[in-house]
This record gives C-alpha cells, structure tokens and sequence, in this order.
C-alpha cells in the first residue's frame, strides 16, 4: 500500500467516523397534532372527558415522549378548517427544520366517529382523508391513534391488517407508519366517570408513565403500551352496558429494534414500586385527579414517571386496600415500602346509575369500595367531583380553598381553554370587565386637561379618550393612558394604563396597568399589574401581578404574585406566589409559593411552600413544604423537606429534616424530631430526642426484670427502632422494710430478624429503706447504665445482660468517704411486653 492510498483511506475513515458521530448527535424529532373535541354535533351527547383525554396525552409526550412544545400543536374542540389548517402549518415547520436521524409524526384524536370518520361539531372529517393528510407529512414514521366509536374502520380504509409486534429504534432506516384505535370499527369507545377520561386513552397515558414498562429498561415501547392499554381496556369494559371494547392496529413497518414512545429515564421524578408489591395502584395528585392507575405483577421493579407534586396512592392488594401518602420532588426518585402503607376500612355502597348514556359503567363491589375510599378522601364527594377539593392532607380540612383546575368549561370553537389560569375573583368584579371600542371610537389626544368633570376636554363624559399626559384638578377619566395622569382626587381609566397614575385617594384601571399607581387611599388594576402599587390603605390587582404592591393595610393579587407585597396588616395572593410577603398580621398564598412569607400572626400557602415561612403565631401549608418554617406556636404542613420550629407544636405529614418544639407530629421520618414530646409513625432514618417519644412502627414496651440483688424493676421503653426514651423504676423488700427508685433516660436498640441488642443509661432517683420518699436530695441520685441481648417474638420477649451502677462520691450516702467513682455490675433478666404489635 503506498502511502498516498493509506491516507486516502485515513482521511476516508475519519470522515465515515465524524459523519456517523454527526448523524448519532442529530437523533430524533417527534412532531404531534393532538386533538380533542367533546362536540361532536347536535344528534351527539357532548362528551365530558374528550378534551381532558388530549390534555392528559399532550401532557405525558411533552413530560417522557420527547416532545417539545414548539412541535406540538394542541387543538381543543377544533373544527375542520383548523384541522387542515394545522397539517399545513405542521408540514412547513418539518420542512424548515434542520435535518435529523429520524422524524416522526404523532396525531392522535379523542372524540366522536363512526364508520365514515371523526366528527367535528357538525362536521364529519373523513378517515380517507386523515389517512391521506397524515401520509402526506414528510417524516420518516406517522402514528396515529384515534380514541372514538368505530375507530376501527379507520385501520381498514386501506386494507390494514393486524401485523405481528411493531418494533424499532433510533435507527435511520425506520420507515411506514402505525395505526391504533381504541375501538374495532363496530364498537363503541367508552368514556368514566369514575376515572374521568376514557378507558382507552387513560390505560394508554398510565401505560406510557411506566406501567407498560415489562423489560424494565425505563423505556415503554409501542408495543408494550398497546398491549397494556388493549389489555386493561378489555378487562374494565367487560362489564360495561355496551359490552367489551377492543383496541385494534394497523402497523407497517421497517426496521429493527423498538419505537420507544417515553423514556422514564428523561423524567423529573420517578415513583418505584419494587418487586414485593402486587396488586393494582391508583395514584392521585394534589387536586384529587386520578393521574394513573397501574397493574402490577410481582416480581418486577416498576418505574411510574410523575410531575412533582403530592400523591395519593391507594393499593387494592386482592381486595385489601391500603393507602400511603407521598411528597415526590424536583429530580428525586421515592421507593415505595409496604411499611409505608396503612391498612383503610371500607363500607357498603349502592351502586349508582350513570346518567350519560354515551358511557355507562356498572361498577362491582371492589370498584364501588374504592369509590367509597375516594369519597370519604374528598370530603364526602364522589371522586369525579374532586376537582373542585384540595388534597386532604391528614392535616385539616379546608373548605374555604377551591383548586383551580376544575370541570372543563363550555368550549367556543376558537377558544382554547388555559387551566393554568386560576379565576378566583373573576364571579365578584364581573361588573368592572373592560369596554373594548373600535380605533375610530378612540379619540388620541397628546395631552388632556380637566378642571371640573364637565369642563375642558370632557374625558370624564365621554369615556373615550386616549393621551399619553392627562392633567385633572379634581378627577380624570378616560380610555387608556400612555404617560401620566395626574389628579386631586381620582384617576379612572378604562382600559388600560402604560405609565403612572398619581393621586390623593384612589387609582382604577379597568385592564391592565403597565406601570405604576401612587394614591393615599387605594389602587385598583382589574387586569394584569405590572408594575408597582403604593397607597396608604388597600391595593387591588385582579389578575396577575408582577413587580410590588405597598400599602397600609393591605394588597390583593387575583391570580399570582412574581414580586414583592408589603402591608402593615395583610397580604393576599390567590394564586401562586413566587417571591416575597411581609405584614404586620397575617399572608395568604391559596397556590404554590416560592420564596418568603413573614408575618407577626400567621402564614397560609394553600398548595404548599418552597421556602420560608416566619410568623409570631402560626404558619400553615397545606402542600408539600420545602424549607423553613418558623412560629411562636405551630407550624403546620403537609410533606416537609427542611426545619419546622416553632414556640409549641409542629405538625407535618413526611417529614425529611427536624422538627424543634415542645410537641412535634410526623408520620414518616427521616430526620430528627426535639422536643418534649415527640410522636410518629415510622423512622426512615434518624430518631427522636425528648422526654416522650411515641413511634407507632417503633418500640413501645413494658418490661419487668431483676438482678442477682433480687430488685424488681419495671421499666417503660418508647421510640423508634432505634432510638428509645427508658423510665423505670424499682423495690425491694428486706426485713419488711422497703426500698425504692425511679429514674428516666435515653438508649439504642440494634434489631437483627428477631434478635435485639441494646444499651442504655439513665439517672435514678434512690431512695433507701425507711426514707422518705417525698423528701427528694441530690445524694439520692445514681446514673445507672444496662447492656442487654434478647429475643422479640412480637407480642411478647424475654432478654438478659448486665447492670451498671456508678456511686458517686457526695452523690450517693454508702461510701461517704470515697473519693472514687465505684461502679457495680450484676447480671440481670427479664421479659418484655410490646404494646404496639
């Protein structure tokens, strides 16, 4: 080989080796028209969970189905037009895209169909042409799924056929498309009210989170969630008026390995199931929506892929229904433990009647069990109705609170309805909406003066002027200002300001207000603030605010707070807050609030905190709290990763930190809790430290035992499994004379299967024969210190080991003399009585 040959290969082969290194780097690039339509026409019932079905599937593709919004187009309630309209647009975007390994296309559809094709309001899109439209898309791989009546016909329009398992990989070669429908092309497709969506789109959506993962390599392939939704489908609607529903296919192909649909592995947050549990799985989050429901079989680790949030987990264990409650945070995995479960009672319910005869359910006895739990869990309401309730954290109940993502409104057919937005105040200002006017309605005026309402450029009769300085002697009204407007008493605009509004006593915008309002009394911006509020009394933002709100007594933002409040008695967010809250009485948060609450009475965050909370009385969050809360007398919280302190109580549901009062309740720990008393139900890790500490998965014994001395003692131990406060006491009887002790301390247990060993130490109180035992003396005191190995059958124990007393000189009368600390060791025996087994 001559050398120019050999670095004409060289080069050759770097080049084969950059572009293959090129091409692995480009990967995949999932485009998605995702549509749901509950309008179905006017000879069709309107369905109730069409659209929520498309939210639900959007929502996990974007989470794990390596979609990203600016490739997914979202149509709610959709006519023809907009559906034609978003393939063109779809097909220009993946044009003008750079070029990738792979592209795909997923379309997916939930609503009404028949033989002929999906119904859009009043209008019918034929299966030939959706077949034809998605052909059309230049990518490399189309997947379809269609969740409506007779969808079946849809996979035989060109003669599809059901193929063998559809697999591939990230490989270039990938080409045809995949076709599934929840329906054959004679049935009908059926929708819950017991699990708020369809059945085919819901066991598809708990599927692709990770309960369709059998090979366990975080990935849910097409063919693993087909088979789980086809599997779970059939199984629930056996029973159903309209009878059993089959899923169907049609795949064409080419390629090898697997068409991954979600990695979990791209998730923020996992919830495992490991291999001990069997069974089915409902999971609920922070507003009672039924996220995923998930059979699993034991003997396989399971991966549930989940948004951070507070989850309520109900496990039907053949029958038997346990529940546990669990906080899963930002990028964090939580494994589940049977230990964490808590067995619940059910009682008998009558089976209700569905009144929307497009999707009957005639439920059996363990589903209306379930259904009672559910009820009992949102306040007496069924859980299709649960929208409207926040989480029951075991805390307190609050019905004052209502959750902003609620039923599904009226859609129009343009409208795409934004469950982000939270509409509390907007029933109460109805009155003060905005009049919108057409530009030639408008009069622009540089600048506006007014003397009196009826004198000068008349803004305040006519309602329609626009002026970038508005100069009023007693008040000034108008359209909307860019600029200042300046007045004595009042200033009233509209629609909107895009400046500063100063005055002696109130500012109003009736839209949105982009700037500043300075008043003495109140400021008032019915739409979006943003900006700054100052004024001696109230200030009022309707919607959304961001900037900072200052005033005497208090401020109010309608939806959420990205800024600051300060008032001298209250502030008010009734949406989410990310930033800062200070008063003089009390701050409300009803969302999720980020960043920092201080009050001198009290903080409430209705969806739990990120943060810190400080107050001289009390501060509750509902949610899951992530930070520091500190209070003169109670703190109260759902999940707690961080410091509760506070001047007497302090509550919380898993806690995964400290907790430092003089009454501290947990339910799981990983931590510390200091205080006098302390209670809880399990330690994960960590141990409680105070005078009482009440474990219910911990030790809580009663024991007797005696020593070579023939002294009966009687001791009480409680704690955690490790961690244990010791109160004995003891007598002995000599020539009808008796002796007498009491004592308290601290010790740590060590358990091996059914095996324990232990050591303690603690200070008693002596009180020898014919003492007076009221007349306490500091020589009577004797640390005394015991290590112990025994057996714990559950119930019931026995253990032995040996006892340490240390005679103090000046502490303790029998050696008076001594100026050495003498220490006695006997052997001592004994059996124990476990009160919590």
């Amino acid at each position: 080989m001559t050398a120019r040959n050999f670095y004409l290969k060289l080069m050759i082969l770097i080049f084969i080796v950059l572009s293959s290194s090129v091409f692995g780097e480009m990967g995949l690039k999932r485009y998605a028209i995702i549509v749901g339509a509950n309008d179905g026409g006017e000879d069709r019932v309107i369905l109730r969970y069409a659209v929520r079905d498309a939210k639900a599937f959007n929502k996990v593709m974007v989470d794990m189905g390596a979609l990203d919004n600016e490739e997914t187009m979202l149509l709610l309630n959709p006519d023809r037009f907009r559906i034609d309209q978003a393939f063109v647009n779809m097909q220009q975007k993946i044009l003008s895209d750079s070029p990738v390994s792979r592209k795909e296309l997923v379309f997916y559809y939930s609503g009404h169909s028949d033989e002929e094709g999906i119904m859009l309001q009043n209008e019918t899109y034929s299966y030939k042409e959706l077949r034809d439209k998605i052909a059309s898309m230049d990518t490399d791989v189309r997947i379809a799924i269609l969740d409506s009546c007779a969808s079946g016909a849809f996979t035989r329009t060109k003669g599809g056929v059901r193929k063998p398992p559809f697999q591939i990989d990230e490989s270039v070669q990938m080409k045809g498309y995949a076709f599934l429908t929840s329906s054959s092309e004679t049935e009908a497709a059926q929708e819950s009210d017991k699990i708020q969506a369809s059945f085919f789109t819901y066991y598809l959506v708990s599927g692709l989170r990770g309960a369709a993962d059998t090979t366990e390599d975080g990935m849910v392939t097409l063919n693993e969630a087909y088979s789980y939704a086809y599997k779970e489908t059939l199984e629930k609607t056996q029973k159903t008026q309209y009878g059993p529903q089959h899923p169907g296919y049609d795949i064409q192909l080419t390629g090898t390995g697997d068409l991954v649909l979600t990695d979990l592995r791209t998730t923020n947050s996992l919830l495992v199931l490991n291999e001990e549990f069997k069974g089915r799985f409902y999971i609920r989050d922070t507003s009672g929506n039924l996220i995923a429901e998930v059979n699993k079989a034991a003997g396989r680790n399971l991966e549930i892929g989940l948004s951070p949030d507070y989850y309520q987990i109900l496990w039907d264990d053949n029958g038997v229904l346990r529940e546990a409650r669990i906080n899963l945070i930002q990028d964090a995995s939580v494994k589940l433990k049977a230990s964490q479960f808590q067995a619940i009672e059910t009682q008998p319910t009558i089976a209700r009647g569905d009144n929307d005869e497009s999707k009957p359910l005639v439920p059996d006895d363990k589903e209306e069990a379930i259904d009672d739990f559910f009820e009992t869990i949102f306040d007496g309401e069924e859980a299709e109705d649960s929208d409207d309730k926040i989480f029951d954290n075991n805390v307190f109940d609050d019905p004052f609170f209502k959750d902003s993502q609620g039923e599904e409104p009226a859609l129009d057919e343009d409208l795409e309805w934004d469950t982000e937005e939270t509409a509390y105040v907007e029933p109460f200002f109805s009155f003060l909406q905005p009049e919108e006017l057409e530009a030639d309605q408008i009069r622009y005026l540089p600048v506006e003066v007014t003397l009196l309402p009826s004198l000068g450029s008349e803004s305040f009769l006519k309602w329609n002027n626009s002026s970038n300085l508005s100069l009023n002697l007693t008040a000034g009204a108008g359209y909307s200002v860019e600029g200042i407007q300046l007045s004595l008493f009042l200033n009233f605009l509209i629609k909107e300001l895009d400046g500063v509004q100063i005055c002696a006593f109130v500012n109003a915008v009736l839209g949105n207000t982009d700037g500043a309002q300075m008043s003495s009394l109140a400021n008032l911006s019915v739409g979006n603030l943003d900006g700054a509020q100052a004024s001696g009394l109230v200030n009022f933002a309707l919607e959304n605010v961001s900037g900072v709100q200052a005033a005497g007594i208090g401020n109010l933002s309608g939806k959420s707070l990205d800024g600051f409040q300060a008032a001298g008695v209250a502030n008010a967010v009734l949406g989410e807050l990310n930033g800062f809250q200070a008063s003089g009485l009390a701050n409300l948060s009803l969302g999720m609030a980020t960043g920092f609450q201080a009050a001198g009475l009290g903080n409430f965050a209705g969806q739990g905190m990120d943060g810190f909370q400080a107050s001289g009385v009390v501060n509750i969050a509902l949610g899951p709290f992530a930070g520091l809360q500190v209070a003169g007398i109670t703190n109260i919280t759902g999940t707690m990763t961080g410091l509760q302190v506070s001047g007497i109580f302090n509550c919380a549901d898993d806690l995964d930190g400290a907790q430092i009062g003089i009454v501290n309740r947990g339910k799981n720990i990983a931590g510390i809790q200091l205080g006098l008393i302390n209670i809880s139900d399990s330690y994960e890790i960590g141990f409680p430290i105070g005078l009482i500490n009440i474990v219910r998965d911990g030790i809580f014994t009663i024991d007797w035992w005696t020593s070579q001395r023939n002294v009966n003692h009687v001791s009480l131990r409680v704690g955690s499994e490790n961690f244990y406060t010791l109160f004995t006491g003891s007598a002995s009887w000599e020539n009808e004379v008796t002796s007498w002790s009491y004592g308290m301390g601290y010790g740590v247990n060590l358990p091996f299967a059914i095996f324990f060993v232990s050591a303690d130490a603690c200070m008693n109180v002596l009180y020898p024969q014919g003492a007076d035992w009221f007349q306490f003396s500091p020589e009577n005191l004797m640390p005394t210190a015991r290590t112990l190995a025994g057996i714990d059958l559950g119930w019931l124990g026995a253990f032995c080991g040996f006892k340490y007393d240390f005679h103090v000189p000046g502490l303790y009368n029998d050696y008076p003399d001594s100026y050495n600390v003498t220490v006695l060791n006997e052997f001592i025996f004994g059996i124990q009585l476990s009160l919590n087994n």
